[in-house]
């Protein structure tokens, strides 16, 4: 009988991020394809299955750790956008021991900011390693995304040049594996990155059918007390530090735009931000949502999902949305045009509000509002828990022959 792969994933937290998001999905499949997957955090809210933290000294000790780098992010977005910034200064030695003693077969590193591991720790581990870019942080030098279609080039200079350099020295001197959750990451990544000691692969987050679905539009504004007389636009809300990556100004511009309009009404979940929500009279605000079927009827409930960001890894609110049936707009320069990329959905070709305010007000006037389709073939064949853990175990194997053929 052949031995199971013993999986261990890094993640900074467990349900609070698209990262972890991501990181609970792919756990999830692969324990359900008989795959023995473990997620260590910093960060527990939940009770999922496999989950384990690290003891409650070592996260007061991550807190101070995270507030230092917090100030020193600060200081360095003084004079620019407020630019989402991990350093990753400090050594966790005691992961590092945990994982070296342990008897996984293979480490599956995810998001592991928030100084959950510093970039030296990551030369320490001596099992094969693999490492899912949910961003760009791990070959950028100290921030987290860049589009290099729409946005200037990174000014390198010797603070950022220090953090690049121990980046390229890990992917010189180690053998990581690297996934690409879409196309539009990997066709991101720098030339340095591609050299003969490292594979990589587009493999892309899955999602549970199951979970998410076609519903009957009014059962499902019902069930979260919406009026079913409006036309509902559903937006992501991010945090403030998000605000120019999310778009949240283009989104802005599209809320002004439509607050007169008595037939249409904006529904927003994820921040609460109240200083958006008196932007506009005709807007219901769901803040975070905590569980699953709040989500799937606020999805089922809407007649359009408004994405206007600047930059994607992937796009997991508009697979949801999709899976759910629900038409999409988003700009095409990101990985969104991965997962949304069919007839019923809209792609934007310019970063500019007027040019989404023209799209949407076509789509009120000309699409079938209330219908809604199964998921489709393509979707789902993309997408599907199998499909995604088999694209896995397979990487993993061959990710664990090529460290002890080379070590």
């Amino acid at each position: 009988m052949k031995k199971k792969i013993k999986v261990l994933h890094l993640n900074f937290d467990d349900n609070k991020s698209g990262a972890s998001k991501a990181v609970y999905r792919i756990h999830s499949a692969l324990i359900k394809n008989k795959i023995n997957s473990y997620v260590l955090v910093v960060k527990k809210y939940s009770n999922f299955k496999n989950y384990m933290s690290l003891p409650k000294n070592k996260i007061l000790l991550n807190l101070i750790k995270r507030i230092f780098s917090y100030i020193i992010k600060n200081l360095q977005n003084i004079n620019s956008k407020n630019i989402h910034r991990s350093y990753n200064f400090f050594s966790n030695a005691k992961i590092v021991e945990y994982i070296n003693r342990s008897n996984f077969d293979i480490i599956h590193i995810h998001w592991i900011n928030g100084e959950m591991l510093s970039l030296n720790d990551i030369l320490k581990i001596k099992k094969p390693l693999i490492w899912t870019f949910h961003d760009l942080w791990p070959v950028l030098p100290t921030q987290h995304v860049y589009n290099k279609k729409i946005m200037q080039p990174i000014k390198k200079t010797k603070w950022e040049n220090f953090f690049l350099l121990k980046k390229k020295k890990i992917f010189k001197s180690k053998k990581i594996s690297i996934v690409c959750p879409s196309y539009f990451i990997k066709n991101q990544l720098p030339e340095w990155v591609f050299n003969k000691n490292q594979m990589i692969k587009v493999i892309p987050n899955t999602i549970d059918f199951k979970t998410w679905h076609v519903k009957d539009r009014l059962i499902s504004q019902k069930k979260i007390n919406l009026p079913n007389k409006y036309k509902i636009l559903t937006f992501h809300l991010s945090g403030k530090n998000d605000d120019f990556i999310k778009g949240t100004d283009i989104f802005i511009k599209i809320l002004k735009h439509f607050k007169n309009r008595n037939d249409v009404k904006f529904l927003l979940f994820g921040s609460k931000r109240k200083e958006i929500s008196r932007l506009s009279n005709n807007i219901y605000n769901f803040s975070f949502v905590k569980n699953n079927l709040d989500l799937l009827n606020i999805y089922n409930s809407s007649d359009l999902v408004i994405s206007t960001s600047r930059f994607e890894s992937f796009g997991q609110v508009m697979l949801e949305a999709s899976s759910c049936g629900v038409p999409c707009i988003a700009y095409v320069n990101t990985a969104v045009k991965e997962v949304i990329s069919n007839n019923k959905n809209i792609l934007v070709k310019k970063v500019d509000s007027k040019e989404y305010i023209k799209k949407i007000e076509k789509f009120l006037v000309t699409s079938n509002l209330r219908k809604r389709k199964k998921v489709n073939k393509i979707l789902f064949t993309k997408f599907n828990h199998n499909k995604v853990a088999d694209s896995y175990v397979k990487y993993y194997k061959e990710t664990i022959n090529n460290f002890f053929k080379i070590n």
